[in-house]
């Protein structure tokens, strides 16, 4: 490579790579079977990755966990802290025991909330974009085929027609609606000065 010795050589970011058609109608379709379980579902699923990563290399590795689902996400667009409040979300969702927590039983989630067969379905696209030979961004992935769905199926009231009432945008204590609309509606074209403002804020009991 070369370039003028007068100025500077400019760094390029490559093209992260991009999910493919049928991982997308994979989600979609999960989205029409489960309906206003989708958005707890996915987070889920996201927990489940976050989960096995955690343990793949040594018990409670947060850190690579983290790097997992976050690395390949553009650092200038994504801060990484808005998909771990998603994953927290599917943390709590999941009543996954945690090494910090009381003794409890691991039973798993309500099926009212979270449809199990969905989160595998999920899981697997996300194991899939989370691989070290693909490295997909995440964040970014699931932000485009969240918000073209909603948008291209409910409209502007699409929230609602995909999460629960559980997950409200406003007055929200644990914040479930905003952690989770602020990275999976980002794409959306019903988005608000507002959605951009909100602050994330933890979950209280949520998981590490």
């Amino acid at each position: 490579m070369t370039h003028d010795p007068g100025t500077s050589p400019t760094l390029v970011r490559l093209a992260a790579p991009e999910f493919l058609p049928s991982e997308s109608d994979s989600l979609r379709a999960a989205f029409d079977a489960i309906g206003r379980r989708a958005v707890g579902t996915l987070a889920c699923a996201v927990d489940e990755v976050y989960h096995e990563a955690c343990h793949r290399h040594r018990p409670w590795d947060f850190a690579y966990a983290e790097h997992t689902l976050t690395g390949a996400d553009d650092p200038s667009v994504w801060d990484p802290r808005a998909l771990m409040w998603l994953r927290h979300t599917g943390a709590w969702l999941n009543r996954r025991p945690h090494p910090s927590d009381p003794p409890r039983p691991n039973t798993g989630p309500k099926p009212s909330r979270v449809d199990v067969n969905a989160r595998e379905q999920f899981a697997t696209v996300l194991r899939a974009w989370t691989a070290p030979e693909r490295r997909v961004p995440v964040a970014e992935s699931l932000a485009r085929i969240v918000s073209s769905y909603a948008d291209e199926t409910h409209g502007p009231d699409s929230w609602h027609r995909i999460a629960d009432q559980w997950m409200p945008l406003v007055s929200a204590r644990p914040s479930w609606g905003p952690n989770c609309h602020r990275v999976l509606m980002a794409r959306s074209i019903y988005r608000t000065p507002l959605d951009d403002t909100t602050e994330q804020t933890p979950i209280s009991g949520g998981r590490s």
